[in-house]
């Protein structure tokens, strides 16, 4: 037989100090005091089965001491396998939990669910216990004093419970009173008197004493793969081989969607055709200084439309335009900048679909904890992105998202300025003055005529106007513009940040797309605990 393992969870001593406060808080009557009121002693209660160092120290070192009466004593004189009550011994009991969230730090439980746990209990063993309660008097009227108390409790048993664990299915039990012996003494006594006189109750315990139960932390499917391969050379290769895969399919459960845009993300229940292009952005000039307030006066107004987040120093990241009355525009969030600034205005598109409570969904599975769980988002490559969360202070159906930079594809090309169109933007103008190593992703084509002058300030070599197509990158030089990144000649996957959003964009199959931002349909991503 193997090692058996140690435990031991005091499961009779329980019933024993359970039987014991049965039997404490007793009083007999000694009489009445001189103001005629009755004079009641309570009776101790002691555990009798005592080692012989504790006997020694009880009687003082001394065989003639006398023990203080009245007083009882319980012990144990009997411990059997009862046959009548055994069960199915291979019965294993299943229990699913949900806790509540337990606040470590304020040691509190909060309104909000904890883990989730399954507990397997195995079959308890069946006993029967017997117990012995001996009650020491000086005379019969203490003994029928206290007899009488105590019996009547037992018609025909009293009920006990050992622990109060919700799970423990074993806590519950009952005391039946079986047997009275009156009296330890004889008659005729002799000349050896004893004044103590002893009645002696027996009980009656039917027990079970179980064995540790397996507590597992319930685990979530987070994704479900179903794969088929084609049945060409053995087994193990069809399966461990990708390049034999033949369809895939992933599944979420209850199918769930999320859109990350910026650092939020937002739940959606359907899958909706979505809009995610790379976003042009407009960038203005601030015509008047502006302290902390929501109307804002630009250069123009020209392209700008609600709903367009703006990006710049001092500026709040979810601050937005909500109105526009001929150069100024109105905003969510105050807004603090100075005549000459620039703002960059960038227009974010929204998942179709309705958006889900994101609480609603947690709780089926656990609880959220701000800043330790985690979202994983798997990109199209199959690398992932992972980021902590956090609920959102006013609204229940965003999560806000912080990224591992660890785990963001790394920039494979300098950063740029923003995102332009050059039929709209020009430098010195809208934009800022052109520096040397300033460099701007265009969205639309700007090809000059040879011989023309170059406009809108868009200067190539010889004093030529530019020649750049949409998707290229441009360069200032200190002299001239010139395209640093030509997307017509470039088939390699490359990833860039704009410096002017933070929002990194990846370039693959001829086109710029966010590299981790957008929709992310069921399978796609998962909840970490």
């Amino acid at each position: 037989m193997a090692l058996q393992q140690f435990f031991y969870d005091q499961q009779i001593r329980r019933f024993i100090v359970q039987f014991i406060r049965v039997v404490s808080n007793f009083q007999v009557e000694f009489g009445k005091d001189r103001s005629g009121v009755t004079s009641l002693q309570r009776v101790p209660v002691i555990y009798g089965d005592s080692s012989r160092q504790v006997a020694s120290i009880l009687t003082q070192g001394s065989e003639s001491y006398l023990h203080t009466v009245p007083a009882m004593a319980v012990y144990v004189t009997g411990l059997t396998y009862d046959r009548d009550r055994v069960q199915n011994p291979t019965f294993t009991s299943k229990m699913q939990l949900r806790e509540r969230y337990y606040d470590p730090y304020s040691g509190n439980y909060s309104t909000q669910q904890g883990d989730t746990l399954t507990v397997e209990r195995l079959m308890p063993v069946p006993y029967s216990l017997t117990l012995k309660l001996d009650i020491w008097t000086s005379n019969t009227e203490q003994k029928l004093q206290l007899i009488e108390q105590i019996c009547t409790l037992f018609n025909p048993a009293l009920e006990i419970q050992s622990t109060d664990n919700y799970i423990d299915w074993t806590s519950l039990s009952y005391v039946l009173l079986n047997d009275i012996q009156w009296t330890s003494r004889t008659v005729p006594s002799g000349s050896d008197v004893n004044p103590m006189d002893i009645a002696t109750l027996t009980f009656i315990l039917p027990i079970w004493i179980s064995s540790p139960s397996l507590v597992k932390k319930m685990g979530v499917i987070q994704k479900i793969i179903a794969s088929v391969f084609n049945s060409e050379n053995d087994l193990e290769d069809a399966i461990y081989n990708d390049n034999r895969l033949l369809s895939r399919q992933y599944i979420t459960p209850l199918q769930y969607s999320v859109l990350l845009i910026g650092n939020q993300l937002s739940l959606v229940r359907y899958n909706s055709p979505v809009v995610n292009p790379i976003e042009s952005q407009v960038i203005k000039k601030i015509s008047a200084n502006v302290l902390s307030n929501t109307t804002v006066t630009l250069s123009s107004t020209n392209d700008i439309q609600t709903g367009m987040r703006l990006s710049g120093t001092n500026i709040n990241s979810n601050c937005t335009v909500i109105a526009i009355n001929g150069d100024t525009i109105t905003t969510n969030t105050n807004v603090t900048a100075n005549v000459g600034d620039r703002i960059s205005f960038t227009l974010y598109s929204y998942k179709i679909g309705i958006s889900e409570n994101w609480r609603d969904l947690v709780n089926v599975y656990g609880n959220l904890t701000n800043g330790t769980s985690q979202i994983k988002l798997e990109l199209d490559d199959g690398n992932e992105v992972m980021g902590t969360v956090a609920y959102h202070p006013s609204n229940d159906n965003v999560l806000l998202w912080t990224a591992d930079v660890d785990t963001m594809p790394v920039n494979t090309l300098e950063p740029i300025n923003a995102i332009i169109d050059p039929e709209r933007s020009r430098p010195n103008n809208d934009l800022s003055a052109a520096t040397l190593n300033t460099r701007y992703l265009l969205v639309n084509d700007y090809v000059g005529t040879e011989g023309d002058q170059p406009t809108y300030n868009w200067l190539g070599k010889d004093g030529q106007a530019l020649v750049a197509y949409a998707n290229d990158i441009i360069q200032f030089n200190g002299e001239f513009w010139f395209v640093v990144f030509d997307s017509g000649q470039e088939n390699s996957v490359q990833y860039v940040t704009n410096l002017t959003s933070t929002v990194q964009y990846k370039f693959s199959n001829g086109a710029w797309t966010k590299s981790y931002e957008g929709p992310y349909e069921a399978g796609k991503w998962e909840l970490i605990l």
